[in-house]
């Protein structure tokens, strides 16, 4: 700068040095505009919601303060959200936008291609902008985020409903500050941390963008919370209740104990959990619309109001809470690269949902029957319903399961009427046939010692605690798979999803050892939606679906109804002469089989009667799965509670102060199997946690100095069952004992042995109660003075403990 400043001092109006100015000026323009582009990207983005109108008015309103350079600043809407698989951001509801800056209003304008986007104008001289939001909560509209989402009595607060974000960074690099202020005396739910609370105002902490978006907020008046895991269990998980009338929240205990078990068998499926506590926000309400959504650490479910205590509602909703919690680890953990963009303006690729949502819909179908939300027999008729549905669907002539998935975002408005010929998101139930198949053929293969569940903790379990997302592909979801049990999977795979028929895939029924078959005793399942509905559903007779009205929903060519002339949007006025009702035409058709005269309709079409004449002579038709008999029936054995994995963990109780202190010098130490940690704090003991300490206990007795994979003590037991122990309480005492792991169990990733071949082995000193400097970290936990960890295997820890508090308790959500 010593050359620009003498120049300009001794000749300032030569062009050169006005060049050489002008360049200077320009250079250091864009340092500045450089700087504060980078300090807006670094300052969070405060967002204040006032919802205490949302009640009375049906209306939020929000105020974000967004930094932002000077200059040409775009702003975005949130168009496509994860859980929706499609862009129905509901910016139709978006009202009252303005937008300020150093006290005054500012310009906007829409992008005239992307309606979700918005351009303004930063002045210069400001560091930050302001923006004002509207939501209209009462807008009717048709998806779920368009929806009503409040009462007079509650609210289901959606981010997304009321967020603007800058373009141009990713959506997890981009922090906001959240406030919420609720009607006075309302309580909340959400697995948002919060940061502190005055009265109806919460101050969340600050959070990313993508993870603020995935934490609804449950509000009410009427609100109840019920523990689903033991005190000190970590990661905690509740079930959050708000309904319109206090009545509604009283859950009986036999529920509530299956919805414990819901977790416990969850956790024993996958061995993990992927976040840090988890929140069944369960809505129960006739004014907002029924909903399922997924989210990392909750659920977003509204039922209706009587869905505990009417007994056909809580049977069609049982698997509601088993779906969408699985969706924690398959589809928000684990996640297709396609549906994993970086904002939710890209547009998603849905090919892989058939693994996102159709493996979702089997897993949560089997944690229902393993948590006793449903019995087998009911378990068996909702797979009988499904597979007669799919078996009776005309549109595989010309539409694959693949293309189902491919087509979502169009599939997910279609409406109902024509479903049999269009298809519409198949790939939620008939992917339950096809991941049934994958489940049983593996079972088949290696003569049931593996299955679908070693799948899921190699694929779906893993490092847990936090909710990230890892994203995949087809070819890494058939490597896993071939991990397994080497099979062809992809041909396996893409043989059923390109299939178009005949009939819907059954060999998962068939080679589980059951078979489809019809008779006239009801299906459980499709009972208990005609008495919810007051519709009739005779897809399996005359192929024929009508409302209690007698609206024809669905008429499925090839069928009777559909062949002799009959098709959606007609009215049914009339059967055999006499006036239509869905008991009256059930009745026709149960007495065809003992008749030779037709079934005789008489329907409406837009004002137009006719008389429809159906020669059907079978009677009435259900489907049912019945045994086969000298098959082995895997159905059963899927269908089987899983042992109960977890071990509570509390240290021995001393029962005088000194004894404390004669045992502050004794080591712990656990190989932890991702989280949480099953901790068993008991002299001399080893435990398996997926066997609940049974079945390794008697292969161990007396203290060891040292572990490695072929020590007797677990000789026999594979390396996976080895990194599930604990020893404890003078197994290894103060100084000189050494843990020895070989090269096989996975010490690659250490900063010592990053280079270990494979035959060599590492001895690791456990050099006292103070953190060792070869360990990774060193760090507080209650109960102890001080812990060490190394990571070892894949997503495995050690923790070295040294104890100086006694009676308490190790608790999970201490390690990091």
């Amino acid at each position: 700068m010593n050359r620009i400043s003498d120049c300009w001092r001794s000749v300032r109006r030569t062009r050169q040095c006005r060049r050489l100015w002008g360049y200077a000026w320009a250079l250091a323009l864009a340092i500045t505009v450089e700087a504060g582009a980078q300090n807006a990207a670094t300052l969070p983005i405060q967002i204040r919601v006032d919802a205490t109108h949302a009640s009375s008015q049906k209306i939020l309103h929000a105020d974000l303060e967004i930094p932002a350079a000077p200059g040409p600043l775009t702003l975005y809407y949130p168009k496509w959200m994860p859980a929706d698989h499609s862009p129905d951001g509901p910016i139709a509801n978006l009202a009252g936008l303005r937008f300020a800056a150093g006290g005054k209003p500012l310009p906007w304008r829409r992008d005239l291609a992307d309606m979700y986007t918005f351009h303004v104008e930063v002045p210069q001289g400001v560091s930050s902008l302001k923006a004002h939001v509207d939501f209209l909560l009462s807008a009717p509209g048709p998806t779920i985020d368009f929806a009503a989402s409040s009462s007079a009595h509650l609210l289901i607060l959606m981010w997304n409903q009321v967020v603007l974000y800058p373009a141009g960074r990713p959506a997890n690099q981009i922090v906001f500050q959240p406030t919420l202020e609720l009607p006075a005396g309302w309580k909340f739910s959400t697995s948002l941390p919060i940061e502190s609370q005055s009265g109806n105002r919460i101050n969340f902490a600050p959070v990313p963008l993508d993870l603020l978006v995935d934490s609804p907020v449950q509000s009410g008046e009427y609100t109840r919370v019920i523990h689903l895991t033991e005190a000190g269990q970590s990661p905690p998980a509740e079930l959050d209740v708000a309904g319109d009338d206090a009545w509604a929240l009283d859950l009986s205990p036999a529920l509530i104990l299956k919805y414990k078990q819901l977790v416990a068998q969850a956790y024993a499926l996958y061995q993990s959990q992927h976040y840090r506590d988890y929140h069944f926000l369960l809505t129960l309400s006739d004014n907002v619309l029924p909903l399922g959504q997924e989210h990392h650490e909750s659920s977003d479910d509204r039922v209706n109001e009587d869905t505990l205590t009417n007994p056909n509602r809580l049977l069609l909703e049982a698997g509601l809470f088993p779906h969408e919690y699985t969706h924690s680890w398959n589809g928000q953990y684990r996640r297709p690269t396609g549906l994993a963009t970086p904002d939710f303006q890209q547009p998603m690729k849905g090919d892989l949902l058939w693994v996102y949502e159709g493996l979702t819909t089997y897993l949560g179908t089997i944690l229902t029957a393993r948590s006793g939300l449903w019995t087998d027999e009911q378990t068996r008729d909702d797979l009988a319903a499904t597979a007669s549905m799919l078996d009776h669907r005309a549109g595989r002539t010309w539409r694959s399961l693949q293309d189902t998935a491919d087509a979502a975002q169009v599939l997910y408005f279609a409406p109902g009427q024509w479903a049999s010929y269009r298809r519409g998101t198949d790939f939620y139930p008939e992917s339950v046939l096809l991941w049934l198949e994958a489940d049983v053929t593996i079972r088949r293969l290696t003569q049931g010692r593996k299955s679908l569940n070693d799948f899921c903790r190699t694929f779906l379990g893993g490092p847990g605690h936090e909710p990230v997302i890892k994203t995949y592909t087809f070819e890494d979801l058939v490597s896993t798979l071939n991990q397994i049990v080497p099979y062809d999977w992809k041909t396996f795979f893409l043989a059923r999803l390109q299939s178009h028929g005949p009939g819907a895939p059954l060999g998962g029924i068939s080679g589980g050892g059951w078979q489809l078959v019809y008779n006239d005793q009801p299906n459980a399942m499709i009972a208990a939606r005609e008495q919810v509905s007051g519709g009739g559903d005779f897809t399996s007779s005359l192929g024929l679906v009508v409302t209690k009205e007698g609206h024809i929903e669905d008429a499925v060519p090839g069928m009777p109804a559909y062949e002799n002339g009959l098709a959606p949007y007609m009215q049914i006025v009339g059967v055999n002469g006499q006036t239509f009702s869905v008991a009256t035409l059930e009745q026709a058709i149960k007495s065809s089989k003992s008749t030779s005269e037709p079934i005789l309709i008489l329907a409406s079409n837009m004002g137009s009667l006719r008389t429809f004449t159906i020669n059907y002579h079978q009677g009435i038709r259900f489907p049912h799965l019945q045994s086969v008999p000298g098959v082995r029936d895997f159905l059963t054995e899927i269908l089987k509670p899983l042992p109960s994995g977890q071990i509570s963990a509390r240290p021995p109780s001393y029962k005088h102060p000194m004894e404390a202190l004669l045992l502050l010098r004794d080591r712990r130490f656990l190989v932890q199997d991702s989280y949480p940690a099953a901790a068993a704090l008991y002299p001399c003991r080893t435990f398996d946690h997926g066997a609940s300490g049974k079945a390794l206990a008697p292969k161990a007795t007396g203290a060891c100095s040292f572990i490695k994979e072929n020590h007797d003590a677990w000789a026999g037991h594979e390396s996976l069952h080895i990194a599930k122990i604990v020893i404890g309480n003078g197994a290894l005492r103060h100084g000189g004992h050494i843990l020895r792991l070989g090269h096989n169990a996975g010490l690659k990733n250490h900063d010592r042995v990053a280079g270990n071949k494979a035959s060599e082995a590492f001895d690791i000193p456990l050099l006292g109660r103070f953190p060792d400097p070869l360990l990774q970290h060193g760090y507080a936990l209650d109960g102890c003075s001080l812990t060490t960890r190394l990571r070892v295997f894949d997503g495995w820890i050690i923790h070295v403990v040294s104890t100086i508090v006694p009676q308490t308790t190790i608790r999970n959500a201490g390690f990091a």
